[in-house]
């Protein structure tokens, strides 16, 4: 049975509660450290789920939040889970498993940096070390494709089919060895409008997006923005 994400929060909020009781108890010294950086690890992923939650609320009401000045994404969530001391590759894994989740498992997700040029793109979490090698350091433009593409244009680039598409002709191979055909990418803005990343998503068959899609990622990249602006 899939946990519900509250439930996963009370789970962990237990695992906390148990190692600080532990700790308590202990006599040793290194041993009651050990206890309490163990609580603080359980602590930290209740953040983050904390901001799952937040993002779930938002997809409950998103089509009336798109018609209201009020849509907000978990801020406050995200800049908690960022003051905990996560790692910035930690915190944005938990979306990218709320990305995976909603699409159904059907789906990869990752998330990309832009390097302190503003001219290249560098992958933090989601896809597997050997496909981050092979896009380390992609350039962004309005010549490139993608989340290269995406974060020059500051829009999305949704391509439902990458071998219908004229500009990845060259990239083709990489779509083949890592197995997707359908390659969707967004800008991560800060809440200063400044770009900081791109999200995207890869799904082994050709698939073009939903409105419900696009209310997702407009979730998770702005809870990608607060995350990054603040850690």
């Amino acid at each position: 049975m899939v946990l519900k994400v509250s439930d996963k929060i009370r789970e962990c909020l237990a695992r906390a509660a148990c190692a600080r009781e532990h700790a308590n108890a202990a006599t040793d010294p290194s041993g009651k450290a050990h206890l309490l950086e163990i609580e603080q690890i359980w602590l930290r992923i209740v953040e983050s789920y904390r901001v799952v939650e937040q993002v779930d609320r938002f997809l409950e009401g998103a089509h009336a939040l798109r018609r209201s000045s009020a849509a907000e994404i978990p801020a406050q969530a995200a800049a908690s889970a960022a003051r905990k001391g996560a790692s910035l590759a930690e915190l944005l894994e938990v979306l990218v498993h709320t990305a995976i989740e909603q699409a159904g498992g059907k789906a990869r997700a990752a998330f990309y940096l832009v390097d302190d040029a503003g001219g290249r793109l560098h992958h933090i979490t989601g896809m597997t070390p050997s496909y981050a090698r092979c896009v380390d350091g992609f350039e962004i433009g309005p010549q490139s494709l993608a989340c290269g593409l995406a974060a020059s244009m500051r829009q999305a680039v949704i391509t439902p089919d990458v071998s219908a598409e004229p500009r990845w002709q060259q990239w083709l191979w990489l779509a083949q060895e890592f197995g997707y055909r359908a390659c969707w990418s967004f800008p991560i803005e800060t809440p200063a409008g400044k770009i900081v990343g791109t999200f995207a998503m890869y799904f082994s068959e050709p698939t073009d997006a939903t409105s419900r899609d696009l209310d997702l990622a407009s979730a998770l990249t702005r809870a990608a923005g607060t995350i990054i602006s603040r850690h």
